[in-house]
């Protein structure tokens, strides 16, 4: 919990800022996780029912929110696919010659092609599999 602020909270609310957006996090506010702490399990899990607060948001936040599974944070705000499409993006011929110059696109092309031709994929999907793995071995 200590950590969350120093990572993940930290890097929203500067990428947030930057664009003159507040973004809230109101289910991590110290005292209503104290509190969810503080609970005793019988009052957390009852006839298979885990995730209260997020039953109680129904009707106020989309269902789609609501029903979407658990991503991580840099995951939730798609930063992957933005550093592949910037790749791919300046490896094709600039109107800019000296851009041309600047940056050597059939290098930058032939270094993401290796890096996806020897099994890596796209970080979200490598991501993916690596927890799969991991759940699947601690069982």
């Amino acid at each position: 919990m200590n950590n969350l602020y120093r990572t993940d909270l930290q890097r929203t609310d500067r990428s947030t800022m930057a664009s003159s957006i507040e973004c809230r996090v109101p289910f991590l506010d110290r005292s209503l996780i104290e509190f969810a702490m503080a609970l005793p399990f019988y009052l957390k899990v009852r006839t298979g029912v885990e995730k209260f607060v997020r039953e109680a948001c129904r009707g106020d936040i989309p269902d789609y929110m609501i029903d979407r599974p658990k991503m991580r944070m840099p995951e939730g705000i798609g930063i992957h696919d933005q550093i592949f499409q910037a790749l791919t993006d300046a490896t094709c011929p600039s109107d800019i010659p000296l851009l041309d110059i600047i940056i050597d696109g059939p290098q930058i092309r032939n270094a993401l092609a290796m890096f996806l031709e020897f099994g890596y994929t796209a970080p979200t999907e490598r991501y993916k599999k690596s927890v799969l793995t991991i759940s699947r071995a601690a069982t």
